[in-house]
């Protein structure tokens, strides 16, 4: 869209004391230049050069979010950038609406506009009609095809004018924002890497680097990055059929117990009018499968299921009551290509699984605990 290619030397695995250079940005940016393209302006001189200091990667601890504070207003919301807010559900309690109503109609009258992805609603009458809702599931991924569409949008709006401005909000302006706000800054300005914009929103919503912790909406945010760089590379639509999910070793605590799994196939394109359908969930007891067990791993193996786009894996384990241990989410689309044996593998270590990742201790999952799901390619026939 006009902006310039990466440049710069930073590697994207380097975390901690990230400090950048003018060989760093983007020449339009370092040259002196304001802006990319009339949207990518949300993106400025001095927004970049906060970059500048990160100390680690948030995951630990309080959130410490970065507030708005003046003589009038103490809000829970942060400038990511200066035409890009992040904040937190407004309610009648914590986060009074009427004081948010105040601030974006005192300050951008009506340039601005509201996205919720809480998938509540409130009373949005003193906004003025300026809030779409685009409903996603708490600490859940946004379905891939309504991505690209969300950002376009967002895009859209602040190309309409240089003073448009856009907020966007889950329930505490972290999670889903953050991934939706780290895939929006990869679409304005081609510099972001997809780590890099999850850090610099971290920076930017919270001081203690708190930001998108959840390794399958980061895994989504890459996701988006790849799709942007090479997007004629991925299939439209790719088909599995879902073979078995291993891990090893097996958690702590649940030797005895019934352990089993659902999938969740996340088909959004039958959602209307905003609101998101019932998707599909699949219980691994109510299929032909078997389990196998011993101390060192678990194996269940389906019979007959297939899959395709995003899909959602969680995993329980059944006693006197019924809990989950983990669960993680990906897209057949992005999935990396099928071995000789026709088997597509998926591995994903402890950093990588929702919830498993929480359990920095290792309580009940050890430092090498992994997963392995195994897919299988679906034979088309030919006529």
């Amino acid at each position: 869209v006009g902006a310039p290619t990466r440049c710069g030397l930073v590697p994207r695995h380097l975390v901690r004391d990230v400090r950048l250079s003018s060989d760093d940005l983007p020449i339009a940016i370092h040259d002196g230049t304001t802006s990319i393209t009339s949207a990518a302006g949300a993106l400025s001189r001095t927004t970049m050069w906060s970059l500048k200091s990160f100390s680690k990667l948030g995951g630990g601890g309080g959130s410490e979010t970065r507030r708005y504070v003046s003589s009038v207003f103490n809000l829970d919301l942060s400038f990511i950038t200066p035409r890009i807010i992040a904040m937190g559900y407004p309610t009648d309690y914590t986060n009074p609406i009427a004081d948010y109503c105040m601030f974006f109609n005192k300050k951008f009258k009506h340039r601005y506009c509201i996205y919720n992805l809480s998938g509540k609603r409130y009373r949005d009458t003193k906004f003025h009609g300026s809030v779409c809702n685009h409903p996603i599931k708490e600490k859940d991924v946004c379905p891939f095809r309504r991505i690209k569409p969300l950002c376009d949008s967002m895009v859209s709006w602040l190309d309409k004018d240089e003073k448009n401005v856009l907020a966007i909000h889950g329930k505490n302006g972290r999670g889903r924002t953050g991934m939706i706000v780290s895939c929006l800054i990869c679409q304005l300005n081609k510099w972001f890497t997809a780590n890099r914009a999850m850090r610099y929103f971290a920076a930017q919503r919270s001081k203690n680097m708190s930001g998108v912790t959840t390794p399958s909406q980061r895994l989504y945010v890459c996701y988006y990055e790849r799709y942007l760089s090479d997007a004629d590379s991925i299939p439209d639509s790719r088909p599995l059929k879902f073979h078995s999910l291993f891990m090893s070793p097996v958690p702590h605590g649940v030797t005895d117990r019934e352990v089993f799994f659902t999938l969740t196939l996340l088909d959004d394109s039958r959602q209307k009018g905003g609101a998101a359908t019932t998707p599909r969930e699949l219980d691994s007891r109510e299929c032909r499968s078997t389990c196998e067990r011993c101390e060192d791993f678990l194996c269940i193996t389906l019979f007959s299921q297939n899959v395709d786009h995003d899909v959602r894996v969680d995993v329980f384990s059944k006693g006197m009551f019924k809990s989950r241990l983990y669960s993680f989410c990906f897209n057949t689309r992005f999935l990396p290509e099928a071995g000789k044996d026709g088997f597509v593998v998926l591995q994903l270590s402890k950093k990588d699984i929702d919830l498993a990742c929480k359990d920095t201790k290792h309580r009940q999952f050890d430092s090498d605990f992994h997963v392995r799901v195994k897919l299988k390619e679906l034979i088309t026939s030919t006529s």
